[in-house]
């Protein structure tokens, strides 16, 4: 999985399980010598696993759980500074 649009493989790992929202993710970026670095914004920030990557327009979009009452809709974008920002955010109640 390409999670940073640079063609190389990255992988994502599950790092806790449990709780309203769901599991919580790990990111890890390949560099270009094939070593992983953790991605402090996607695992600490982010957390969850895309439900849809779009390699056009270079987005992440998220669907969870928030609680017990309302699902959150996240969308962010991947800018030609190489930083995420987020584009989309909706929180609707269940």
């Amino acid at each position: 999985m390409d999670i940073n649009f640079d063609g190389l493989e990255d992988f994502v790992i599950a790092n806790y399980l449990g709780g309203n929202a769901g599991t919580l993710y790990a990111y890890f970026i390949q560099d270009k010598d094939g070593k992983f670095k953790i991605d402090h914004y996607l695992t600490d920030q982010v957390r969850f696993f895309p439900r849809n990557i779009d390699f056009k327009n270079k987005t992440l979009t998220f669907l969870h759980l928030s609680g017990c009452c309302s699902q959150v809709n996240f969308k962010i974008q991947l800018q030609n500074s190489n930083k995420w920002k987020q584009t989309f955010y909706e929180e609707k109640p269940l």
